[in-house]
């Protein structure tokens, strides 16, 4: 299964390029807004309005105390511009490498239509046979990052892609073994972007590692003061908290659980693992700030 995430910003300021002075009281107002678009399944729209609604009263706010001031620029300088955007792509594709690279060239060509700038890809199935380098793995114009599984077996992995001109470091900190923690920079905005994969056959004692190095992770994000937290991966875990169809698992209590500790919210809520005889949603997206969220949805 599929499901695409879109970043979108727009730089207010630019929009509000002069304000009101006043008895030598500047008064200045920067303001930045994201629109994140989520994808899975089957498409559907859902629309929040809270942070166009805080705009918006801010633009009245402003346009009483221009009108009061007698002194109104007709031409205040540039307009709003929504060229800048940062999108994220994510895919449980089950290897990378069958057939010949086929899911690669796949991948490929739906972003040569959506363009985006990172690309996350869980169970990749890659060892050490395939170089870091290796020209069948790499995509025009992105850097690649892996983390295959622990044993050095074609099972399970992530990896990601990002786009050349992103201005993007890889944060090494990670105890988790299948993990890329990414930060990101936009427009003077820290975003940490973390991708991952958990294998449904995990011991109880590999699963209370798992819960504890995820926690870790948090902590050590959270230190760093991001603007912006996305967690997205295969979970392998229900909760009908995420999902009302699922009957909550163990995992799903306990990873909740902690994601509910670090003030993080599960978007997507309906199936992204779909079997013949039944159905569940595994394939989460986690961020800190839901009030962002304009559309959700699922593509196969």
């Amino acid at each position: 299964m599929i499901f695409l995430l879109e970043l979108f910003l727009y730089d207010i300021d630019r929009a509000i390029h002069r304000l009101l002075i006043l008895r030598k009281t500047i008064l200045h107002s920067i303001l930045l807004t994201f629109d994140l678009r989520f994808f899975s399944l089957t498409f559907i729209s859902i629309r929040i309005l809270n942070e166009r609604y805080y705009l918006y009263q801010i633009y009245i706010f402003l346009s009483f105390v221009l009108s009061q001031s007698g002194d109104i620029e007709t031409n205040p300088g540039p307009v709003l511009s929504s060229n800048q955007g940062l999108s994220f792509f994510h895919w449980n594709l089950n290897s990378l490498s069958v057939n010949n690279f086929i899911k690669k060239d796949l991948v490929i060509a739906f972003n040569t239509i959506h363009k985006y700038d990172i690309l996350c890809l869980s169970e990749t199935y890659l060892d050490s046979s395939y170089a870091l380098d290796d020209n069948d793995l790499q995509i025009d114009n992105y850097t690649m990052i892996r983390a295959d599984h622990p044993m050095d077996i074609k099972r399970g992995g992530v990896c990601l892609y990002y786009r050349d001109s992103l201005a993007a470091t890889v944060l090494n900190f990670s105890r988790l073994s299948e993990c890329i923690i990414l930060e990101i920079e936009v427009d003077k905005k820290k975003i940490i972007l973390l991708t991952l994969y958990r294998s449904p056959s995990q011991s109880p004692d590999t699963f209370a590692e798992f819960l504890e190095n995820f926690e870790n992770d948090l902590n050590s994000i959270y230190t760093l003061q991001p603007f912006l937290i996305i967690a997205l991966g295969d979970f392998n875990a229900k909760s009908s908290n995420w999902c009302p169809s699922d009957s909550s698992s163990n995992e799903g209590i306990q990873i909740d659980s902690i994601a509910s500790l670090y003030g993080l919210h599960q978007l997507i809520s309906e199936p992204t693992h779909i079997l013949p005889n039944s159905s569940s949603c595994i394939d989460l997206i986690f961020t800190s700030q839901p009030n962002l969220l304009i559309q959700s949805g699922v593509l196969p």
